[in-house]
């Protein structure tokens, strides 16, 4: 019986190999997809969790960075995100 974590593993890795483009998301659209806050995602940057790019001072985050995070499920602060990888 598939649950609210199995589905939502299914939805990101149909999306991953969807990707026709990879385009530059900003950071509340990232947290978004990562049910995480900007503090977090910021963190996760500095700590090297996430991948960012800096466009004319302003932080952006790939796509498919973002789906490689929730994928990999590896968040040890708990985050929803683990709940992927399970």
């Amino acid at each position: 019986m598939a649950n609210a974590a199995d589905d939502r593993r299914d939805e990101l890795r149909a999306m991953w190999l969807s990707l026709k483009d990879d385009p530059l998301l900003r950071l509340k659209e990232a947290c978004q997809l990562l049910s995480a806050s900007e503090q977090t995602l910021r963190k996760w940057a500095r700590m090297g969790r996430i991948r960012t790019v800096r466009i004319a001072g302003r932080y952006r985050v790939r796509k498919s960075e973002v789906l490689r995070v929730a994928l990999k499920g590896d968040d040890p602060n708990g985050s929803t995100l683990h709940m992927l990888s399970e």
